[in-house]
Formats: structure tokens, C-alpha cells, sequence
């Protein structure tokens, strides 16, 4: 009996042991199973992930080829265009060439300017300068243009007063002469008789003399100093 208990409790632990083993056997499954499920869930979503990454890769060198497509055509297009330019460029060097004439004339033409210029505004100091002195002059001509209006009237003047008083020493001067004049002929006709007397006194002297008679004694006597005196009288007029 006590044999028998025995083995039914080794028993028992023994299947208690299994059980529990069981059970630790299924939680192990269970964690690898929910590992399992993970692990697949990761390699899933690595899956899709690397899909998506895919797709935006084929999408991304799709557009990458579009762009290439759209960058070859702008390169042909700009190789038109320079084609275009280079040809464009080569005519402006050429018609460059011909006006390169054109451009030293313009330069020498722009020198000869800026010369004009310069003495354009020398010209136009000299003419402001001219303008003040023509301005200062003219006030000096007007100053000096009264004063002489005041003079050529002071002198109008003077000059009729001196008009005036040459009328009045004209018109003495011409009593003068008259009075003069009256003189003259008295002088000559007195003259005359002083050269009548003396030529009569000389006779009446040659005539005493050659008779012996005196002329001292006579009651009209004339000497001889007298008659150069009465001649010089006779000529002056």
C-alpha cells in the first residue's frame, strides 16, 4: 500500500514535472511563434518598404530619363541657338570691323567736343565777365554822359555869355575903328598940311637965304626936326 502511494506520488510529481515542462515547451513555441510573427512582420514590412523604395527609385530614373530626354533637347536646342549666335556673332565682328572707322571718329569727334565744351564755358566766363564790365561801363557812360550834358550846359552857358560880350566888344570894336577911322583921315589931311608947310617953309627958306633975310626972324617957322616928325605922321595910317 504505502508502495503503491508512493509510486502514485512519484508519479504524479513526475507528471506534474511533465506538465510544467509542457507548458514552459508551449510558452517557448509561443515566444517563438510571436518572434516568428515579428520577424515576419518586419521582413514583410521590409518587403513593401523595399518595394516602395523600388517603385520611387523606377519612378525617380524615370523621371531622372525625362529629365536627361528634356536636357538633351535643350542641349540641341542651345547648340541651335549658339550655332545661331556664333553666326550672329561673326556678322556684329564683321560690321565691328567696318565701323571701327566709325568709332575713331566718334572718339576724335568726342575729343574735339569736349574741347568745344571747355571753351564753350571759357567763351561764356569771358561773356559774363564782358557782361559785368559792359554793365559797369554803361553806368560809368551814363555817369559820365550827365556830367557831361552838365558841362556841354555849363558851357552853353559860358559861351553865351562870352557871345554876349564878344557882341559888345564887336560892337565897341567897331566904334573903335569908326573912332579910329576919323583919326586916320584927320591925321592924313593934317599930314598933308604938315608936308604942305614944310615944303613952302624950305622955299621960303631958299628964297630969304638967297636974299640975306633971317629965317629966325620970320613969324611962321618950322625947324628941321619938325618935319621928319609931320613925314612920319603922314604914313602912319
Amino acid at each position: 500500500m504505502s508502495f503503491l502511494a508512493l509510486s502514485c506520488v512519484c508519479c504524479c510529481q513526475e507528471l506534474q514535472m511533465k506538465r510544467e515542462n509542457l507548458r514552459e515547451r508551449d510558452e517557448n513555441i509561443k515566444t517563438e511563434e510571436e518572434k516568428l510573427k515579428k520577424s515576419i512582420l518586419k521582413y514583410n514590412k521590409f518587403l513593401q518598404e523595399n518595394d516602395a523604395r523600388r517603385l520611387r527609385a523606377v519612378k525617380k530614373a524615370e523621371a531622372e530619363r525625362a529629365q536627361i530626354r528634356l536636357k538633351e533637347l535643350e542641349i540641341q536646342k542651345l547648340k541651335a541657338e549658339n550655332d545661331t549666335l556664333l553666326a550672329r556673332k561673326e556678322i556684329l565682328e564683321d560690321r565691328v570691323r567696318k565701323a571701327i572707322c566709325y568709332q575713331e571718329f566718334l572718339e576724335r569727334a568726342t575729343i574735339i567736343i569736349g574741347q568745344v565744351i571747355d571753351r564753350l564755358h571759357t567763351l561764356q566766363s569771358i561773356n559774363k565777365e564782358l557782361l559785368e564790365s559792359q554793365t559797369r561801363l554803361e553806368k560809368e557812360r551814363e555817369s559820365t554822359k550827365l556830367k557831361l550834358i552838365q558841362y556841354i550846359n555849363k558851357l552853353r552857358t559860358v559861351l553865351l555869355h562870352c557871345n554876349n560880350q564878344l557882341h559888345q566888344q564887336q560892337t565897341q570894336l567897331d566904334s573903335i575903328r569908326l573912332e579910329a577911322y576919323k583919326w586916320v583921315n584927320t591925321l592924313t589931311q593934317f599930314t598933308g598940311l604938315c608936308l604942305l608947310y614944310s615944303s613952302v617953309s624950305q622955299d621960303y627958306k631958299l628964297f630969304m637965304c638967297s636974299t640975306g633975310i633971317k629965317t629966325e626972324a620970320l613969324p611962321f617957322h618950322c625947324s628941321k626936326r619938325d618935319a621928319p616928325v609931320c613925314s612920319a605922321k603922314g604914313h602912319n595910317p
